[in-house]
């Protein structure tokens, strides 16, 4: 009988369980904590019901198909017209969640590296991008995983089935979201010069293929420039150097710096144990590349730019796989240490299941009121409080947006409003609810912003702020009802 024990990063059943306990999380809410995801949520069941023909949507929306922002919606908005749009957004997620940390093991080990190292990019995906709700951007990074992947087999086998095959990669990534094309045509590219140094020749040969999607892009972004104010108008901010040295240590560990502590006990570990393990740094050009330009982005690149916030910030998942595809392993010996890593998964899948589980009471009051609201009405959100208890950022912002993905309704601040959106307002259509009041409700004006329009508002403070937010119109509201921080307003003449 064979007694010898299995080293934990080497049981490939143990490191499934423990991702399985990792996205369970994600299953204990009805709602994903994410700032932007019900915007992004609407958009998907916005794309359902104008495939439906739904004249709510029709008469108002029509769908971008020339975005680079198109995948994730549609794959979305699809499994929306057959299954509830939570449902299919924590599907879209869960997938995401679990493909992440296995395309990373893959691509340590095509570089030459130790796969193992995939036990602590479990936490990152837990990501500032996801917190903030960027569903697009998230679901295109283990596309762009297997684009740098692609890059690797390319590199050791240029062959011009494989130059097509990274040029046509490249355009789906470019219909998936341009910020993840761009980094990880860097990081493949780095690759490539880093493994070609001392044959010029055979690396410019090696970058052609990269260069397909540039022309598509030159288009798209000289019509954005040209159609979205939001874009056209807004300048460039970088942001605290510090801060970023800060979201080094918070962005790692996957917990959003609500829990400090554990949030620097994890990145640690994260960033301690190759050495406490006796691995050793590696001497390919080509690693040290990949890693070195991924971090120069996430030290260096704009916050704020073209009208996107958060642009470096969320680049951070990416920091633990460019800091472990530097690492070989030698371990021997002092695999007993590899539980440092498990138990610290571990712990930070507790801390989640316990804040996640949390979080659901937290939105119980909105489903309530939310269900008081008919299907497909128009809905104007004020929430005055977007703060969570459980969780840093102002996840509660664009909450109400879970009505139009969950009734088939209307709601504004709505994303339509944005040039690249795959479901966008009419230009006739759209409305003068601008991106501000999603910020500060009480920059709302019932003349200016069309209150009549609205059939309802949903309020989100710990006292009634209806006086501050509809001011001379209050007569116009009344009150249907109040469920904790949540309030229902309806315009008057919409009563029964």
């Amino acid at each position: 009988m064979n007694t010898t024990r299995v080293a934990p990063f080497d049981d490939e059943r143990f490191f499934y369980l423990v991702l399985a306990l990792a996205v369970a999380p994600l299953w204990l809410t009805t709602y994903l904590p994410g700032l932007d995801m019900p915007g992004h949520a609407a958009q998907g069941a916005a794309v359902a019901e104008m495939l439906r023909g739904n004249p709510v949507y029709t008469d108002l929306f029509e769908i971008n198909w020339v975005t680079p922002y198109l995948t994730a919606t549609l794959i979305q908005g699809l499994l929306s017209m057959i299954l509830p749009v939570t449902v299919a957004v924590k599907l879209v997620v869960t997938a995401i969640f679990v493909a992440t940390p296995i395309l990373a093991g893959k691509l340590f080990e095509a570089a030459g590296g130790d796969a193992r190292w995939k036990w602590l990019v479990i936490p990152s995906v837990y990501s500032f991008a996801f917190y903030f709700g960027f569903l697009p951007f998230i679901l295109t990074v283990p596309l762009g995983l297997g684009f740098i992947l692609l890059a690797v087999r390319f590199n050791n086998q240029p062959t011009i089935a494989l130059a097509l095959g990274v040029s046509a990669y490249s355009l789906l990534l470019l219909a998936s979201h341009l910020l993840v094309l761009c980094f990880s045509s860097l990081l493949a590219l780095s690759w490539i010069a880093g493994s070609n140094l001392a044959n010029f020749r055979r690396l410019l040969l090696l970058i052609i293929p990269y260069a397909t999607p540039l022309p598509f892009i030159g288009l798209w972004l000289k019509a954005a420039l040209t159609s979205d104010t939001y874009m056209s108008t807004d300048g460039l901010q970088f942001g605290s150097f510090w801060l970023r040295l800060k979201d080094i240590a918070v962005q790692s560990s996957g917990l959003d710096g609500s829990f400090m502590m554990i949030s620097l006990l994890v990145t640690g570990v994260i960033v301690g144990l190759p050495f406490i393990l006796g691995a050793r740094m590696t001497r390919h050009p080509g690693r040290w590349a990949v890693s070195l330009s991924g971090l120069a982005v996430f030290l260096v690149f704009p916050s704020y730019w073209l009208g996107t916030a958060f642009l470096y910030e969320r680049f951070g998942l990416y920091l633990p796989i460019l800091w472990f595809l530097l690492w070989d392993s030698r371990d021997a010996g002092r695999t007993r240490w590899q539980w440092l890593g498990v138990c610290a998964v571990l712990l930070w899948a507790a801390v989640n299941t316990l804040r996640f589980s949390a979080f659901d009471l937290e939105t119980r009051d909105f489903r309530t009121i939310a269900g008081l609201i008919g299907p497909g009405e128009r809905v104007g959100s004020l929430v005055a409080a977007a703060g969570s208890r459980q969780f840093r950022y102002p996840i509660f912002m664009h909450f109400p947006s879970w009505y139009q993905a969950d009734h088939r309704g209307v709601v504004d601040f709505n994303f339509g409003v944005f040039y690249s959106t795959v479901v966008r307002y009419k230009p006739e259509r759209r409305p003068n609810w601008e991106a501000e009041i999603a910020w500060d409700p009480g920059r709302f004006d019932w003349d200016k912003n069309q209150g009549d329009r609205y059939g309802y508002f949903i309020i989100r403070s710990d006292v009634d702020v209806a006086e501050q937010v509809f001011k001379s119109a209050l007569p116009k509201v009344e009150l249907v009802a109040r469920q904790g921080w949540w309030w229902l307003y309806r315009r008057v003449d919409q009563a029964p």
